[in-house]
């Protein structure tokens, strides 16, 4: 009984610190979990301090105004007001974090659809962990009014990003994808629960003999 107890919790600390690190879909969600946490310092192309984050992976601010997922009717990656109704911002700066924690990360894909905007183009660019730019890329097209827009970036080493525009624009859903690394407290409960595996295995294999 005690080597099961012992193999299941070492089992339960590998797996709960490898599904803390999975990248997944990021979107607009009802009452999303929004979390005051210390400065994160500068975010990319001069961004506004980051003091905000959402327990799906992305820390981000919108100009001067921190912002969450808006679950207003609009779908509107926004919130300034709260009143769910569509928020339209210049600019949007974020750092890529480990699901649920304020730990900076980095994801290999990352897609931007946005629009609602007045006619004009937007740029997705992003940044490696100095904030040094990796790449950009715009929308093929002008954005129309009440149109939306896919822009998407595969890189290694994606740390920030930053969407601008023309004109005023939404931002109706970002994804990353893409191993996350382990910290090193990850690491060491991965570790640690992979040996407790192995003792409880080689305990079986022992008593078998």
């Amino acid at each position: 009984m005690l080597r099961q107890l012992v193999f299941i919790l070492g089992l339960g600390l590998a797996t709960s610190a490898q599904a803390a690190l999975s990248p997944g879909s990021f979107g607009p969600a009802s009452n999303p979990s929004v979390a005051q946490t210390p400065s994160f310092g500068l975010l990319a192309e001069g961004g506004v301090l980051g003091t905000n984050y959402i327990d799906f992976g992305v820390d981000f601010s919108f100009g001067n105004v921190e912002g969450y997922f808006d679950d207003g009717d609009a779908l509107a990656f926004g919130g300034i007001n709260g009143e769910g109704v569509l928020d339209l911002l210049t600019a949007v700066d974020g750092r890529i974090i480990v699901a649920g924690t304020t730990t900076g990360t980095t994801t290999g894909f990352i897609s931007v659809e946005a629009g609602f905007a007045s006619p004009g183009q937007l740029t997705l660019s992003v940044f490696d962990i100095n904030n040094v730019l990796i790449s950009s890329v715009v929308n093929d097209l002008t954005v129309g009014l009440n149109s939306r827009s896919l822009l998407t970036l595969t890189a290694p080493g994606i740390a920030y990003f930053s969407v601008s525009g023309t004109d005023t624009f939404g931002v109706a859903q970002i994804n990353i994808s893409g191993a996350a690394v382990p910290e090193p407290a990850s690491w060491a409960l991965m570790i640690g629960g992979f040996g407790l595996i192995g003792q409880s295995l080689r305990r079986r294999r022992a008593v078998a003999a």
